[in-house]
């Protein structure tokens, strides 16, 4: 059965893990430690680039695990979050969009370099557990976009969204799945990542609603809408 395949944080949602966990947490650390906030997310996002330029792209996403053999402290797995909150962080357009293709009997995935303890409890906070038939993340696969593995875990994969071209449009295009970028203004190069810059979505879209009209008015562009 046709599947499409999203991007999580700030394609869908605005980084619900990163705004309302992650950082607020870490700042606490910072401020008990007496260090000038920001030292340690610095730090940890330092180590992240550069396991990534190493080409250990799992690891550069595994915080807590950079945190405790690092810098020696330990990050827990975030608790249930308010799901007003995350609510609130709902990209405008994903329930439309989602909706649209459920509704077409197309399932759907979800392809994340977050790991899974970063993303399913604000899935869950949202009732989208039910939703995905598929969650994709590097501690599941053992890698990392744009590493096709991670799409490639996806069965009848038809179409990739995401917002960032290193990572989603280059893994999806690795992975032979045409590939959808998400949001306004130029492709800039991803400070992250050390690739080319040749990366061309084969679909660009300002937001959400902007994909769902590209669905709806181009339906020659997605012959598997009409099965």
């Amino acid at each position: 059965m046709p599947t499409v395949g999203f991007d999580f944080d700030d394609t869908l949602v605005a980084n619900p893990y990163g705004r309302l966990f992650y950082r607020p947490w870490v700042t606490a650390r910072e401020l008990e430690a007496g260090v000038e906030p920001g030292t340690y997310l610095r730090k940890i996002a330092e180590i992240g680039r550069r396991y990534w330029r190493r080409g250990q792209w799992r690891r550069a996403f595994d915080w807590p695990a950079i945190a405790r053999e690092e810098l020696g402290f330990v990050i827990p797995d975030p608790p249930a979050p308010d799901p007003d909150e995350v609510a609130a962080l709902v990209r405008p357009g994903a329930r439309d969009v989602l909706g649209f293709l459920l509704e077409r009997g197309i399932q759907l995935a979800l392809v994340t370099n977050g790991m899974t303890a970063f993303q399913i409890p604000y899935l869950q906070a949202l009732g989208w557990d039910r939703l995905f038939r598929h969650v994709v993340t590097p501690d599941r696969v053992g890698t990392a976009k744009p590493d096709p593995r991670m799409f490639w875990a996806v069965e009848d994969l038809v179409l990739f969204v995401g917002d960032r071209p290193w990572h989603d449009t280059l893994g999806a295009k690795r992975a032979g799945v045409p590939a959808v970028m998400v949001g306004p203004g130029p492709v800039r190069e991803d400070r992250h990542d050390p690739f080319g810059r040749a990366v061309s979505p084969d679909f660009r879209v300002d937001d959400l609603y902007g994909l769902l009209d590209l669905f709806r008015t181009r339906p020659a562009a997605f012959p598997w809408l009409a099965r």
